[in-house]
């Protein structure tokens, strides 16, 4: 059977409820292939919560947890972000990320950017904390990396000031990185 033949077979199971059997296939399939092959049901023609369902279900197998859960976090973050509790959702997985990768900046950079949607799901102090995180790994990231993940910051930091013009700790650490005091000069 041809790998697009698996993927359909597993769709097809897993809209049936059939996870046992559509486990199976995943398996077969590899994580990648597996979870891109949901999200893309999910993003072109289907827009059916059980997906999330079988995603729980690998979870649940310890199928690649990280590939879940990133899997997940986008899913609620951007392609079923109108349903009741899907912010929180994404606020969940992409700190089950940060739990199971706690050196990934790219997954804190993610979670601070929770801090200026729509919704505004993290507290400012918990933004903070993340931020101080990420000054801390920025020294083992290549330049390219680390003026993205600095100017996200400095985003983000703009965007507590503006909501909360007291929070002087912020202030000063948009400051420090502005003025290059922390991480120096790009």
């Amino acid at each position: 059977m041809k790998k697009d033949d698996k993927i359909e077979q597993m769709i097809n199971l897993i809209e049936e409820g059939d996870f046992r059997t559509a486990y199976k296939f995943a398996i077969e399939l590899g994580s990648k292939i597996t979870l891109d092959g949901i999200t893309n049901i999910v993003y072109t023609k289907n827009d059916n919560i059980i997906w999330y369902s079988f995603i729980c279900y690998l979870i649940s197998k310890n199928y690649n947890l990280i590939a879940c859960h990133e899997a997940s976090f986008f899913l609620f973050d951007i392609q079923q972000n109108y349903l009741e509790g899907a912010s929180e959702l994404s606020k969940f997985h992409i700190k089950e990320l940060i739990y199971l990768e706690p050196k990934n900046i790219f997954y804190k950079y993610d979670f601070i950017l929770l801090h200026v949607g729509a919704d505004n799901i993290t507290s400012d102090d918990e933004v903070f904390d993340v931020i101080l995180e990420m000054i801390e790994l920025f020294p083992n990231y290549k330049d390219s990396e680390l003026e993205i993940s600095k100017n996200e910051v400095l985003y983000v930091l703009r965007s507590i000031i503006g909501s909360s013009p007291d929070n002087i700790m912020a202030r000063d650490i948009y400051n420090k990185i502005k003025n290059n005091e922390i991480l120096g000069s790009l």
